[in-house]
């Protein structure tokens, strides 16, 4: 039987200026380009982003980098973005890989 894969969404919600932006599926080589784009379109606009990573079922390595590259952009550009927590598998990707601690997380 075939691997069953879940399509890559994204949801975004402003409120009082804070887009809260929910990535949904895996975030692999297949689907950094659209997070990258809009994690970028909304660095362009200075946008508060409150990235929710609770959505996600995977996050390859070249996910991992989008995540620190938009952490840097954001910082360098005086703009904020804050992380949530994630699943739990999710969760493991970012301590193993040390991630978790270059990433500002909502508490």
């Amino acid at each position: 039987m075939p691997a069953v894969t879940t399509p890559f969404t994204m949801t975004q919600v402003e409120r009082n200026g804070v887009v809260c932006l929910r990535p949904e599926g895996e975030l692999d080589y297949a689907t950094i380009e659209a997070l990258r784009e809009r994690l970028g379109q909304l660095d362009a606009h200075r946008k508060t982003v409150r990235l929710d990573l609770g959505g996600l079922t995977f996050v390859a390595t070249a996910g991992l980098g989008v995540l620190l590259d938009a952490s840097t952009r954001a910082h360098e550009h005086g703009a904020k973005l804050t992380f949530y927590h994630g699943r739990p598998e999710v969760e493991r990707v970012l301590k193993l890989s040390g991630v978790d601690r270059l990433l500002t997380f909502e508490r």
